[in-house]
């Protein structure tokens, strides 16, 4: 098992568990397993909505870039093998995004204690990062990808909530 920090739509944990279906089309013949353990910072990284939504001229997925001071929220997920494997092929791995390794800290979880890890505890994760070949500077979410983030919003805090809301989107 590995833990995945979620910064985008996957926060929302409905959207997750949907995405674990068997994707035999992709060879996968079984369901992944994603277990949330609840709220993370992601220190010295900056949301930025950088990877092209090729639907909609302008428009850009949720990417994580490095930023001396700032911070980037999301979800923590203990997931496995099959779960990275569905991930990938959602995340459009290798074209769009490609896995990486980051420290996030708990700072809300789903229970006072789950296996052991309370909040404050420092986790390595696997996070998903835009390529830099089709990352494009001046992109905006879309109203429909910002709501589907927003569904998530109960592991979040309320100030990251507020500045989320606040984004300006390309409609």
């Amino acid at each position: 098992m590995s833990f995945y920090f979620a910064y985008g739509s996957n926060i929302n944990e409905k959207q997750m568990r949907f995405r674990m279906r068997p994707r035999v089309e992709y060879g996968i013949s079984k369901s992944g397993t994603c277990k949330l353990i609840g709220a993370a910072i992601l220190p010295n990284y900056e949301l930025v909505f950088d990877v092209p939504d090729d639907h909609v001229d302008g428009a850009g997925y949720a990417n994580i870039q490095r930023s001396k001071g700032s911070f980037v929220c999301g979800a923590i997920y203990e997931v496995d093998a099959t779960a990275l494997r569905l991930l990938d092929i959602y995340e459009c791995v290798p074209v769009l995004y490609k896995r990486g390794k980051i420290k996030a800290t708990l700072i809300k979880a789903t229970t006072s204690i789950i296996d052991g890890i309370i909040t404050g505890t420092k986790l390595s994760a696997i996070a998903y990062v835009g390529n830099k070949k089709p990352t494009r500077k001046g992109l905006k979410p879309t109203k429909r990808y910002l709501k589907r983030i927003l569904r998530g919003k109960l592991h979040l805090p309320k100030d990251y909530i507020k500045k989320l809301e606040k984004l300006e989107t390309i409609d």
